[in-house]
């Protein structure tokens, strides 16, 4: 008989990310392969971790990829579900979450409770909630599709776009643009991440409920504490289009 599988209620507290530095990140298509997957996940999955995209996540990891087929429906229609799945007799907690192509598979590192946690942590949170700009943290990479990933949505945010925080954790920026984008004003933006460099535009994207508004974007990469660029943090202020 299968095990079950708890499945935690569907709210996510609003004053969390997604995932914090020293968690994994991996990313698979609906069509299971894997597409992209980040050098600390492969340091907490440990031998047998594929070296290369496009790799089955069944062949890799079958365990996974029979817990995401399991949840199925309960994970499209829910946000981040936190999971304990074995790998190689041992188990591994892992947060569950969709993406624009399929499912996103966060590898949680071992930290204590939310009173324990690092107190700038919680100070940043709770200045992230007060700002009044929508803002928007994701991961670095990657930087083509399914695009970096929106780890924190502030609630000035989440009013800009209409959409409910388990709607976009997990998701791209690209969630917001529309077929009336200015695909110059994306190949600006798209080409200073990749050379990891901070960017302002003025970009034309779309609320939740189809209408469309102008907005100014300032991104600027962050960096880790060993130098390396690990998230974006986006700002951005409704404007007039341009000129």
């Amino acid at each position: 008989m299968p095990s079950s599988i708890p499945i935690p209620p569907a709210a996510w507290p609003a004053d969390r990310f997604l995932l914090l530095p020293g968690d994994g990140l991996l990313l698979v298509r609906a069509s299971g392969e894997i597409c992209h997957l980040d050098s600390t996940a492969r340091q907490w999955i440990g031998p047998g971790t594929p070296h290369c995209t496009g790799e089955a996540l069944e062949a890799a990891w079958p365990e996974l990829a029979e817990r995401i087929e399991r949840l199925g429906a309960a994970l499209a229609g829910s946000g981040p579900l936190d999971q304990v799945v074995p790998r190689e007799g041992r188990p591994v907690p892992v947060r569950l979450f969709t993406t624009d192509d399929g499912v996103g598979v966060g590898l949680l590192a071992p930290r204590g409770s939310r009173s324990e946690q690092d107190p700038r942590l919680v100070l940043l949170e709770a200045v992230l909630r007060e700002v009044r700009d929508a803002v928007f943290v994701t991961t670095a990479e990657p930087i083509d599709v399914p695009g970096p990933v929106i780890l924190f949505a502030n609630p000035a945010g989440l009013a800009q776009t209409g959409y409910a925080l388990p709607e976009v954790l997990g998701r791209s920026p690209r969630l917001f643009q529309c077929s009336a984008t200015d695909p110059e004003a994306r190949r600006v933006l798209r080409e200073a991440m990749r050379h990891w460099q901070p960017v302002r535009q003025k970009i034309l994207n779309q609320r939740r409920n189809g209408r469309r508004f102008w907005v100014e974007i300032d991104i600027a990469p962050i960096a880790d504490a060993h130098g390396w660029i690990s998230h974006w943090v986006s700002v951005q202020r409704d404007c007039e289009p341009p000129a």
